[in-house]
């Protein structure tokens, strides 16, 4: 039976004036499964943050088959721990507003199941209900909806992603997928009408909604922009993953680049400026969009053997991306993820390097690259593209790493400060250098970004 709440806003369709929200601000994600991680790698204590967070967003909430939040106490994101934690950072900052997140960019087999929610309206009163009962119950400050919508990908592109992925990602929406294709204005529609009622709801409350656009996906499908700008407080632009090993094995290249350089070998829109500047020519307001910084990085495995190698022309493709790769590399020491590096995994390893170093193999230089398992690093001195580092088959396999540093960092909250963006989201907390091993210091993205946007 419908809550006579939802159902009186979905009668009368109330669109819902949104909460103003202060430009500037700092978002910080929250994995709540990386307090279960193991070692160096486990969250046990991020409360340092807690005074360079303006708002928190605490996930990922999966949807069940009732169509309600997942909150059984199996689940690690809503145990004790990882609720206090989040509780504690608002006992230090009680400015802090804590936001709670549905779906987000995490892997999710049943991501079908937020497209379902948006079917009918008994499906979306009961989730809203679920959703506000879980708002109040944990004192969360709102919601932001990560929704998993179906990834789209150019023409141009498909040539260069494997078989395999592509029936991966059929496997993974399965039937849904096809019918989704077919009747995609239902389910913009049924999105829209998803967002007013819960607006409604979370209003009486001054609750905060937000939505994210995730990477690789067609917003301009799935969003009814005109009406969603007026209902929503806070759009998150998740501005990275342009180029991952998942999607792009054979093409190693800038994974959040900045600005757009290079017009043979990348696509326009493949950066950051392009991502901002196509959701502001929508009209939506600037101060409502917030810009993500990964803390992370993208790893390939490049060279498949170091015998026999050219390590001249080795170092000469490496030092010009995008550049030939095999595959994902291996799983990091501590995060245990195929083609994800955190900041912390990659510095100890890095060593600044010139790639006019090495100009053949018969160089000093190029013989140190080839035998060691140090990261050479290279920096964009037009701060365009970002920061990378490789190594070539030697001691350890050869790599081919795409990562976000503080001084990246920087100068993207910068960026997002002469836009008038309403702030930045670093994704996450828990990839940051939390505990301090790369300079002493923790969370040294996160705090260059602070800097950089105030």
């Amino acid at each position: 039976m419908l809550s006579l709440r939802v159902f009186s806003v979905a009668a009368f369709a109330v669109a819902a004036v949104a909460t103003v929200v202060d430009a500037g601000k700092v978002i910080c994600y929250y994995d709540g499964w990386s307090y279960h991680r193991e070692g160096v790698a486990k969250t046990s204590n991020i409360t340092e943050a807690a005074t360079l967070c303006d708002q928190l967003y605490y996930g990922f909430y999966k949807i069940n088959s009732d169509y309600e939040l997942e909150t059984s106490y199996k689940y690690p994101y809503v145990k004790g721990a990882n609720i206090a934690t989040a509780n504690n950072m608002k006992a230090i900052n009680p400015n802090l507003k804590v936001l709670l997140v549905v779906g987000g960019n995490v892997p999710n087999k049943k991501s079908d199941r937020a497209l379902s929610v948006v079917e009918t309206p008994e499906k979306r009163t009961t989730f809203i209900n679920s959703v506000h009962k879980t708002i109040m119950d944990y004192n969360y400050d709102g919601v932001d909806l990560g929704w998993q919508w179906p990834e789209s990908f150019r023409e141009e592109d498909k040539p260069i992603m494997e078989t395999g992925f592509i029936s991966s990602v059929k496997g993974l929406f399965g039937l849904v997928k096809e019918k989704f294709r077919e009747e995609q204005s239902v389910y913009r529609e049924g999105f829209s009408a998803l967002v007013r009622e819960l607006k409604a709801v979370l209003k009486p409350d001054n609750k905060i909604l937000s939505i994210s656009a995730l990477p690789h996906v067609n917003t301009t499908a799935y969003f009814d922009l005109a009406n969603l700008k007026e209902m929503t407080d806070q759009f998150v632009l998740h501005t990275y993953d342009y180029r991952t090993p998942q999607y792009f094995p054979k093409l190693a290249d800038y994974s959040a680049p900045l600005h757009f350089k290079n017009a043979s070998r990348r696509h326009p829109s493949d950066n950051v400026e392009a991502t901002v500047a196509q959701w502001l020519s929508a009209g939506v307001p600037s101060e409502k969009l917030i810009m993500s910084i990964p803390t992370f990085g993208r790893a390939w495995e490049v060279f498949p053997s170091s015998e026999e190698l050219d390590i001249g022309r080795a170092i000469e493709s490496l030092s010009h991306p995008p550049c030939q790769a095999q595959s994902a590399a291996e799983a990091g020491t501590y995060t245990k993820t195929k083609g994800l590096v955190t900041y912390y995994e990659v510095c100890p390893h890095l060593v600044n390097y010139s790639p006019n170093q090495a100009a053949s193999s018969d160089s000093p230089a190029a013989s140190n690259v080839s035998h060691t398992t140090l990261l050479h690093r290279v920096t964009d001195a037009e701060k365009r593209l970002g920061s990378y580092c490789f190594r070539v088959p030697g001691l350890e396999k050869g790599v081919w790493i795409s990562y976000e540093e503080p001084e990246t960092a920087a100068v993207k909250a910068a960026f997002a400060k002469l836009k008038k963006l309403g702030g930045v989201a670093v994704v996450d907390l828990s990839l940051d250098d939390f505990r301090g091993m790369c300079t002493g210091s923790a969370f040294p993205i996160l705090k260059a970004v602070k800097q950089g946007i105030a």
